[in-house]
């Protein structure tokens, strides 16, 4: 009886037996790069992107301050110049009163002291006010208030010709810092202007900045979008053409007759027909060739 079984199923053998061949080393060379290709573009948009942002952050701030300094110093001198117009005024008032003074205890005949200290104080005060004058006489009515100031100094030197000239030039000074007063009101108000006119125009500039980098970020955005796109579309296509393939490896191998299984190194099963799992039953794929999958000469005929 075993006799007969052996007729009718005769001894298998191997027609096909395909081992993987070992890998060759590599030469030793350059390292395969760890990033995609593609993505140099994209890291190189964004770095750009961020250069530009961080470029046009500084000019702006430094716009701000430019404008922010520009006003500062505007106002710091016109403060300047206030206070010098108002200290000459209290000093030219009290040199003023310290003559008339003077002239009035000589009307009334009074001992004078042999120093008039008071009045020299009062007049070197006044004196040591032409110099600051010296880079506002630019203007001509600054020249000429400068050159009136200086002669109304001399005036009160001698007495006789304060007498004569002395209250018309006084005079003549309190209506020059009246008017000098109105031309500091005017330019505090062109300052003013000016700032706003600064503040302005850096507003549009670094609103036009913000736009520029807007633009920038979307070019970046949509060469990315682009470069994804390109890149999912392509491994869509990889991935389909790979389904494919292995549906139609996959309708051959059940096409065939025979029993055919993919063995990999390890003895593991990867991949059979229905041929071979209708011999092997207990096969299945990733069990090793070495486990009882069939009766022990099915497996003596697989090893």
């Amino acid at each position: 009886m075993a006799r007969k079984r052996s007729k009718l199923q005769p001894e298998g053998q191997v027609v096909y037996r395909r081992i993987a061949p070992e890998r060759p080393k590599r030469a030793p060379g350059p390292k395969e790069p760890r990033l995609d290709p593609a993505l140099a573009p994209l890291v190189a948009g964004f770095a750009l992107l961020l250069l530009l942002i961080l470029v046009l952050g500084n000019r702006s701030v430094q716009r701000i301050e430019d404008t922010s300094s520009q006003a500062l110093l505007s106002a710091e001198s016109l403060s300047a110049r206030n206070k010098i117009q108002q200290d000459l005024r209290v000093a030219l008032t009290k040199l003023d009163n310290e003559v008339r003074m003077r002239m009035e205890a000589v009307a009334r005949r009074e001992i004078r002291p042999p120093l008039e200290v008071r009045l020299d104080t009062a007049r070197r005060e006044v004196a040591n006010y032409l110099p600051q004058l010296d880079h506002l006489s630019y203007l001509p009515k600054r020249r000429k208030f400068r050159d009136d100031l200086a002669a109304y100094v001399e005036i009160t030197r001698d007495r006789e010709r304060y007498v004569r000239e002395g209250y018309t030039s006084f005079r003549d000074l309190n209506v020059e810092l009246n008017d000098i007063g109105e031309d500091l009101v005017k330019e505090q108000l062109q300052i003013v202007q000016r700032a706003e006119a600064l503040q302005l125009s850096a507003t549009r500039t670094i609103r036009l900045w913000n736009l520029f980098a807007l633009l920038a970020g979307l070019a970046v955005a949509v060469a990315t979008t682009w470069q994804v796109q390109r890149r999912f579309r392509q491994t869509r296509h990889s991935t389909e053409a790979a389904r494919r393939e292995r549906e139609f490896s996959n309708q051959m191998l059940e096409g065939m007759v025979s029993a055919i299984a993919a063995i990999d190194r390890q003895d593991r099963i990867r991949s059979a027909n229905t041929a071979f799992m209708r011999i092997f039953p207990g096969a299945a794929i990733g069990s090793s060739i070495h486990d009882q999958i069939a009766s022990p000469e099915v497996v003596k005929l697989l090893e």
